[in-house]
């Protein structure tokens, strides 16, 4: 099962993490709020977390990269993480 690190822990990456927990694919969890990750962590206590986006993208345990950040942000997370080798799952359009 490919692991998935999710890039945003607001209203769409919540629902991206308690989905990829329940298919047991989740790697963890970047936020920039600090309130966020541990909310995150409170409900999957489990979960990892990076304090920044690079850190996930040299990862080598994190196959898939979910991005549910502020859409203005997508272009420039999108291709660091193609540019890192990773396959991209983005919550909104370019």
């Amino acid at each position: 099962m490919p692991k998935v690190a999710v890039i945003g822990a607001g209203h769409w990456g919540k629902n991206l993490v308690r989905n990829f927990s329940n298919l047991d694919a989740l790697a963890g969890v970047c936020d920039s709020d600090p309130k966020a990750v541990k909310a995150i962590q409170t409900a999957y206590p489990d979960t990892r977390s990076w304090a920044s986006h690079e850190a996930v993208f040299l990862d080598e345990d994190v196959d898939v990269v979910a991005i549910a950040t502020p859409a203005a942000t997508h272009g420039d997370l999108v291709e660091a993480a193609l540019n890192s080798g990773k396959n991209v799952f983005v919550e909104k359009p370019l």
